[in-house]
């Protein structure tokens, strides 16, 4: 444990960190980590915490593109964490704003937002209020998390997560001379 106090510099000043684009980012890199280093063998005893991991991601950055463009959602209850919301609220928005966009490139950017729809459709389904993956029953504490013939591979929706992760990384950057005079 003494070489990994070594390698942390554990004084993190948290208030700087208080920023939609900042927690975004650093899942992004947790998560990337995570698939980075872990071993085959390992993935079996860390999937649950990956996942809710990469639901939590994707959840965020929906929030900060939503944020960015000023649409205003829940931070709390069901509703907030209900990836299907967050998407129809960002594509509504981001196809008002491409209105007078030249339509290869209001093309483009459509395609990439209709692409948020396979990695939130996976997740959608096993994890709709993103409780599953951080706990074994739903609320009222009775009902099982999961189906008996739910599963899910990891490596297939990875390629899913990182087409997620792009397209909502640089949407905004897409969108700037919208951010910047409204």
């Amino acid at each position: 444990m003494d070489q990994i106090i070594k390698k942390w510099n554990y004084k993190q000043n948290l208030h700087q960190k208080a920023q939609w684009y900042r927690y975004f980012g650093e899942y992004i890199e947790l998560v990337d980590l995570i698939l980075e280093k872990t071993k085959q063998s390992q993935v079996t005893v860390i999937s649950l915490p990956t996942l809710f991991l990469m639901r939590h991601t994707i959840e965020l950055g929906y929030k900060t593109n939503l944020f960015f463009l000023e649409v205003p959602f829940k931070t709390s209850g069901k509703c907030a964490h209900m990836l299907n919301e967050l998407h129809k609220k960002l594509e509504t928005k981001v196809s008002s704003i491409i209105l007078n966009y030249e339509a290869t490139i209001k093309k483009e950017i459509m395609k990439r937002i209709k692409s948020l729809s396979k990695f939130k459709g996976i997740f959608d389904e096993l994890d709709n209020f993103s409780y599953a993956f951080r706990y074994p029953v739903t609320t009222d504490m009775k009902i099982k998390s999961f189906k008996p013939n739910d599963s899910i591979n990891i490596a297939k929706i990875i390629p899913a997560y990182e087409l997620a992760i792009n397209t909502l990384k640089y949407t905004t950057d897409v969108l700037d001379d919208y951010i910047e005079n409204n």
